[in-house]
């Protein structure tokens, strides 16, 4: 999701990027809203996607999906 109003931001308490770049973070959050993983890189928006992806199925192998 994009967070464009900084609202989710400001729910978890990351600050918010200094000067005129927007920052890039990524947050892998889990099912109890516990923020598992962070990932920034300004430059680099498809490693965001790939490191996401890699988290996301190191925790689906270590505790077991419940609906």
């Amino acid at each position: 999701m994009s967070d464009v109003k900084g609202d989710v931001r400001k729910l978890y308490g990351v600050p918010q990027p200094l000067g005129f770049m927007k920052g890039r973070t990524t947050y892998v959050i889990d099912r109890n809203g516990v923020v598992r993983y962070t990932f920034t890189a300004l430059m680099d928006g498809p490693k965001h996607v790939t490191e996401s992806l890699r988290i996301l199925n190191e925790l689906n192998t270590q505790q077991p999906q419940t609906v």
